[in-house]
């Protein structure tokens, strides 16, 4: 076209935007809008995942309790978890509790508590773990089987044996907290009645105390 200057057009609904450069004498560039609106979208989206909520505990529980004889127990699988003293005489001692069940008459359940600051330092506690009761350490479970009779049975009896892994993420609500039973038997309070034996894991969220 002469005695003219030949200019870009871009025809309106193209779906083109004209992006000018601020230096003089550059070329102009095309991008397509579309382009500018992922790039837009994936910007918003890694914001939002970078102060993402914080994830939370999602309960189970995969664990086999058999007696001495060979019988399978079946224990409550309602597990409820919390942060608070180790016991009544160790109120000054933080702890993380874990109860499977309820305490009450001739009903089946486990409960464990775990010295918070012995399992942060290293989660696992080998059987048997006897100690002053004024002086806990570790990982301490106690079990009560209705049959044959009441059988209370404890880590800290000598005929206990096997490990317990305890992993606690934090003690806010809905943090994780780990256990894991690696063939862990637990001795009778009642030397005339047999053991129990766990294996296996449980998580659960952390909430409450119980009232």
């Amino acid at each position: 076209m002469a005695g003219a200057t030949r200019r870009l057009g871009v025809a309106a609904g193209s779906g083109w935007t004209r992006v000018r450069s601020k230096k003089p004498l550059t070329r102009l560039f095309l991008l397509p809008n579309r382009v500018l609106l992922s790039a837009l979208l994936a910007t918003i989206a890694v914001a939002a995942g970078c102060g993402g909520e914080r994830s939370v505990a999602k309960p189970s529980i995969d664990l086999t309790v058999t007696r001495a004889d060979g019988t399978t127990v079946t224990l409550p699988r309602n597990v409820h978890a919390w942060c608070g003293p180790f016991d009544e005489d160790n109120a000054g001692v933080d702890a993380v509790r874990l109860m499977a069940g309820k305490r009450g008459a001739h009903e089946r359940f486990w409960e464990l508590a775990a010295v918070r600051a012995d399992v942060e330092r290293d989660p696992v506690t080998r059987l048997p773990n006897s100690f002053v009761f004024t002086e806990p350490r570790g990982a301490s479970l106690f079990a009560f089987d209705n049959v044959p009779r009441g059988n209370e049975l404890s880590s800290a009896e000598e005929e206990s044996s096997g490990t317990i892994r305890v992993e606690l993420d934090g003690c806010e609500r809905g943090d994780e907290v780990r256990l894991t039973f690696d063939n862990v038997v637990l001795g009778s309070e009642l030397h005339d009645l047999g053991s129990l034996s766990f294996d296996g894991k449980v998580v659960a969220a952390i909430s409450e105390p119980p009232h």
